[in-house]
């Protein structure tokens, strides 16, 4: 938002947020024209604010930045925005988490949903639901980080959300393996694959379908594991990540040494391994 300092003629430019969005046609209305409030100067030096924390988290410098949106919250929360109030506490979660106090990033992020739900925001809601499951996952509280993103898949349902569907179930996925729940994991991981398919989204469908191998090859279903490798790296080769290829090189090599193809699995583990040479992986050496 912006607030114009002096009165006059303005020319107004719609961008979207999403710089992969398609060029189109827009329509604008004005559904009030009265000279700028207090409240309304407030806000937009909140947005300010909280562009500022943005930029300090794309730096990684998560203190300054949780600061940042803690004054953003404020100033939200000085003129009733819960909207506004919500995305700050979301963020302000996520620097915590960064900074390793799981137990904060997961209060913080409870007080989010509240805000978000106050405000009506779905989405947010969604969002926050989602990444709650996360955060009791890592807690070690499964069952409960399941129920908290089948909420979140849910909302991204009803509002027809397919990228923060496609979040969600792969995160279905993930906690019904960690549960023993195999079959619901498969469905899961596999509807998460074509909905980031229909986004053309490879980096994420070559990860999901990894996360699908490993499920097949627990149930012994070798075959099925290794076509969703190849799908997986076939995906990933269009991304050019080299991390990610890594990952899956390397998988598809200890499936070929557990079936006893010892020349394939070299030679898929010599490629990981030069990959991960290649950009530092140490861990993954």
């Amino acid at each position: 938002s912006e607030v114009a300092k002096v009165a006059g003629d303005y020319r107004i430019e719609v961008k979207s947020e999403n710089a992969a969005d398609k060029p189109g046609r827009y329509e604008m209305r004005i559904e009030e024209l009265r000279p700028a409030t207090e409240r309304d100067r407030t806000r937009v030096m909140a947005e300010r604010v909280y562009a500022e924390g943005e930029e300090l988290r794309r730096k990684k410098a998560w203190d300054p930045a949780m600061t940042t949106y803690q004054r953003a919250r404020g100033l939200w929360r000085s003129v009733g925005d819960r909207g506004g109030e919500a995305l700050a506490l979301y963020r302000i979660g996520m620097m915590q988490e960064e900074l390793g106090h799981g137990d904060q990033a997961l209060a913080l992020n409870d007080e989010s949903i509240a805000a978000y739900k106050a405000a009506g925001d779905l989405r947010g809601e969604a969002t926050a639901l989602n990444r709650r499951g996360k955060l009791l996952n890592d807690r070690q509280r499964i069952s409960e980080a399941l129920v908290s993103i089948q909420q979140a898949l849910e909302l991204f349902r009803k509002l027809g959300d397919l990228h923060g569907q496609a979040s969600a179930l792969n995160n279905v996925g993930a906690v019904s393996f960690l549960l023993g729940k195999s079959r619901p994991a498969v469905e899961a991981y596999t509807e998460a694959s074509d909905l980031w398919k229909r986004l053309d989204d490879m980096a994420n469908q070559g990860k999901t379908l990894n996360n699908l191998a490993r499920v097949y090859q627990e149930q012994g279903r070798p075959q099925e594991a290794r076509d969703a490798l190849e799908a997986a790296r076939q995906a990933i080769e269009r991304t050019g990540d080299p991390g990610d290829l890594a990952v899956t090189l390397s998988d598809l090599g200890e499936l070929d040494q557990r079936q006893g193809h010892l020349a394939e699995a070299r030679a898929c583990l010599e490629k990981a391994l030069a990959l991960q040479r290649r950009i530092g992986d140490t861990q993954g050496e």
